[in-house]
């Protein structure tokens, strides 16, 4: 997945949405998270975020929202 065009253009969509509607740059992580997954972001997720994000940009973020969109708890239901 983390190499499929079609996540790659999810992914980019998803970090857009991130800098829609003035969103304060310390909360995308939760609004990120809470698209995403429908919860809010824990400790150790916050941590690995501050070394996926580049730069505060859509570009920026575009790495950790390819990862999120690949992960088992988005593919899987429990």
């Amino acid at each position: 997945l983390m190499n499929s065009p079609f996540v790659i253009s999810q992914a980019a969509v998803l970090a857009k949405r991130l800098f829609e509607g003035g969103v304060d740059p310390a909360n995308r992580l939760n609004r990120l998270t809470e698209l995403v997954y429908g919860r809010r972001p824990s400790k150790a997720e916050i941590d690995v975020s501050r070394v996926l994000v580049a730069a505060d940009t859509p570009d920026g973020w575009l790495p950790i929202c390819q990862a999120l969109l690949c992960t088992n708890e988005l593919i899987y239901i429990d």
